[in-house]
């Protein structure tokens, strides 16, 4: 008896938290130096799409498959990295048929690990 117990206890563990097998984290592309501007400038750019190639034929990185899913930062107010880092997502977004999920703030990033981690569309992924 106490071994389907701990059975029990262990399926409704696995099923609360999700083991992706590698997440990736990437900072927005080049922006002007003197902050100027909130887009990316053209090396920026030229780096995002670059991006989309890397994480899609990097053997290294596909030991697990495509990205499973992409981020980007909520627009805010009080933070002006946001629209670089969904221009810098972009390619790699589109390239994998992927939507951004821009359900949180670049200051969040423990609520995106949350997310993550609960999630069973994730486990194994990367």
């Amino acid at each position: 008896m106490k071994k389907w117990v701990l059975f029990g206890v262990l399926c409704l563990v696995t099923k609360l938290f999700s083991t992706p097998a590698q997440v990736m984290i990437i900072r927005h592309a080049e922006k002007e130096s003197d902050g100027g501007t909130r887009e990316l400038v053209p090396k920026g750019w030229e780096r995002a799409g670059a991006l989309a190639y890397y994480f899609t034929l990097t053997k290294e990185l596909l030991t697990y498959g495509p990205p499973a899913a992409i981020f980007g930062a909520k627009k805010s107010a009080k933070y002006d990295n946001s629209l670089r880092i969904v221009q810098t997502a972009t390619p790699v977004a589109e390239y994998l048929k992927l939507p951004i999920n821009l359900d949180y703030t670049q200051k969040e990033p423990e609520k995106i690990a949350q997310y993550i981690l609960s999630n069973p569309d994730f486990e194994g992924k990367n």
